[in-house]
C-alpha cells in the first residue's frame, strides 16, 4: 500500500502537531468492473519541536505494538501504515464514523447510568487490553474515545501512552504527561506511572459524560465526589467513584478491581468483548453540527484538502486562515516554521532521518511489506482486517465515475471544484494552480505597465 493510492476525502480535525484526513484507499476488484475503497484517516505529525519528535515516535512504538500483538482488541485504534511525507512522520490510521463521545454528550445530553455503564464498559475492556501489555494509555477523555460505524467505542491518540515494558529506567518530567482535567494525582505531582492512572481518568470521564466538565470541576474543588452524597446517584455509582478516585494510587483498584465492582455486576463480559451488545445510539442518528463543532468551514475545502499533502501544517483557528493575493488569489495560511527551536534541540535534518529511520511499517494483516502478492490481492486482506475490526467499510463505485463516500448528513458534499485529492498529485495540482496563477500576475502587471506607457505617449501627443 502505497501513498500514492490513498484520496484525500476530507479534513477530520487537527492538534497541536497534527492534523487528521478521511481518505480513501482504492484498489480494483479481481473483475475489473469496480473499486473497492476502504476508508481510513491520515494523520500528519509537523515536527516543530522536541515534543512532536517526541510524541510521534512514542505513538509509533506503541501502535506498532498493538498492530503486532497476536490479539487484537476492537476497542483499541489500528495502526495500518506509517510513512514519512516530506520527511515528517505520518499514520494510516481505523478511521470512525467523525463523532467522538463528547459529540455524543453534545448531541444527546447528559448520560444516565444504564448508557454510561454501557460506552466505560468497552472503554474498561480496551485499557484492559493497553495494561495486560503493560501500557498506559496516560490520556483518557471523552476527546479520545472515538465512536466507530457501528455505535461501538474505540480509544485512540496514543501519542502521550507510556510503555512500562520499554522504559527500563524510572520515569522522566516529559514522561508525566496528559489532559490537566483528567490527570491523576501522582502524575500531576510526578511520583509514578502506573495503569491505575488511567482508573482515576475513567472516573473521571464518567463523572463528565453524566454530570458536565463544570460540575465535575466544581465537585472535585469542593472534595464533593470523594464523599457520600452525590444527589441522584445509586450506591454501586458511589461505590464506583469512590474506587476510582482514590488519591493514593496504592489504594486504587486496577481495571481487572473496576470489573468485578457492583456497578458493573450485570454486564456480561464475553458479550462486551464480542460486540454483541447494541449500543444506545447509532452515529447516522446524530446530528452533524453540533454545539461543540470547532470548525466553521467546508472540510471539503480543496486549499484544505491540497495542504494533507505540502510541507508546512496549515494554520486553523477555528476557521481555516487564508491569504488573499491583489488579484483575489486565496492561499492556506500556514503555521511559521521554528528551525531555530529545532536547532536548539539538536534536531538537524540529519537527526530527524536517524530518529525516524525505522518508521515505515505496514500492518501485517492489511499488505505484505513486498507489496500485492499475485496468489493474495490487498481485498483478501481487507476482508480479513475487517473480520477484526468492524468498523472499517468499503463502498464500490462504478468504474470511471467518481462519487463522494458517504457525505454525512448536513455537510457540504464536494462539489466538481472541490473533489477529493489524490496524494501523489496534490503537490503537483497545487504547484501547478500557484504557477498559473503567478503567470496571471505577472501578465496583469505587464499589461499595466503597457496602458501606463500608452497614457504618457498619447498625453505627449496631445
Amino acid at each position: 500500500m502505497q501513498s500514492k493510492k490513498f484520496d484525500v476525502i476530507k479534513f477530520i480535525s487537527c492538534g497541536t502537531y497534527s492534523t487528521v484526513y478521511e481518505i480513501a484507499y482504492l484498489q480494483r476488484n479481481k473483475e475489473m468492473t469496480a473499486t473497492v475503497t476502504t476508508k481510513l484517516a491520515l494523520k500528519r505529525i509537523y515536527l516543530q519541536n522536541e515534543s512532536a519528535v517526541r510524541c510521534a515516535l512514542r505513538e509509533h512504538r506503541i501502535l506498532v505494538r498493538l498492530a503486532l500483538a497476536k490479539e487484537q482488541s476492537p476497542f483499541l485504534g489500528t495502526l495500518l501504515q506509517s510513512l514519512r511525507i516530506h520527511g515528517g512522520p505520518a499514520f494510516v490510521l481505523r478511521k470512525g464514523s467523525g463523532f467522538d463521545l463528547q459529540d455524543l454528550i453534545s448531541n444527546v445530553g447528559f448520560l444516565g447510568e444504564t448508557d454510561a455503564r454501557f460506552y466505560s464498559s468497552e472503554i474498561v475492556c480496551g485499557l484492559e487490553f493497553l495494561h495486560a501489555i503493560h501500557i498506559v494509555h496516560m490520556d483518557v477523555k471523552p476527546t479520545n474515545m472515538l465512536i466507530a460505524d457501528s455505535g461501538h467505542l474505540f480509544i485512540t491518540d496514543f501519542d502521550r501512552s507510556y510503555d512500562m515494558v520499554r522504559e527500563a529506567r524510572p520515569p522522566k518530567k516529559e514522561d508525566f504527561t496528559g489532559a490537566p482535567f483528567y490527570m491523576a494525582p501522582e502524575i500531576k505531582n510526578q511520583v509514578e506511572i502506573t495503569t491505575r492512572a488511567d482508573v482515576w481518568s475513567l472516573g473521571i470521564l464518567v463523572a463528565c459524560i453524566m454530570y458536565g466538565h463544570v460540575t465535575v470541576h466544581n465537585w472535585l474543588c469542593t472534595g464533593l465526589l470523594f464523599e457520600d452524597c452525590l444527589t441522584n446517584a445509586s450506591t454501586p455509582l458511589r461505590n464506583f467513584f469512590k474506587a476510582c478516585l482514590r488519591r493514593n494510587h496504592n489504594m486504587r483498584v486496577d481495571i481487572g478491581g473496576v470489573k468485578r465492582l457492583e456497578f458493573y455486576k450485570d454486564v456480561k463480559w464475553e458479550e462486551v468483548v464480542a460486540c454483541t451488545m447494541k449500543p444506545p445510539y447509532h452515529p447516522s442518528k446524530l446530528a452533524v453540527f453540533t454545539p461543540r463543532m470547532k470548525y466553521k468551514f467546508n472540510p471539503y475545502d480543496s486549499r484544505l484538502l491540497a495542504a494533507a499533502y505540502e510541507t508546512s501544517m496549515p494554520l486553523i483557528v477555528q476557521s481555516l486562515r487564508c491569504i488573499r493575493g491583489r488579484h483575489g488569489v486565496r492561499w492556506v495560511k500556514e503555521v511559521p516554521q521554528s528551525p531555530k527551536i529545532r536547532r536548539r534541540a539538536g534536531l538537524t535534518a540529519e537527526r530527524i532521518d536517524e530518529l525516524f529511520a525505522k518508521f515505515d511499517f505496514i500492518h501485517p494483516l492489511f499488505q505484505s511489506s513486498r507489496g500485492v502478492d499475485e496468489k493474495r490481492t490487498v481485498n483478501d486482506d481487507v476482508d480479513m482486517l475487517e473480520t477484526r475490526l468492524p468498523s472499517l467499510e468499503r463502498n464500490k463505485r462504478c468504474r470511471g465515475k467518481f462519487s463522494p463516500i458517504a457525505s454525512m448528513k448536513g455537510m457540504e458534499s464536494p462539489t466538481m471544484t472541490e473533489r477529493p485529492l489524490h496524494l501523489s498529485a496534490a503537490t503537483s495540482s497545487w504547484r501547478t494552480c500557484k504557477f498559473c496563477s503567478n503567470l496571471l500576475i505577472l501578465c496583469l502587471s505587464i499589461l499595466s505597465i503597457f496602458e501606463c506607457f500608452y497614457s504618457l505617449h498619447h498625453a505627449f501627443i496631445r
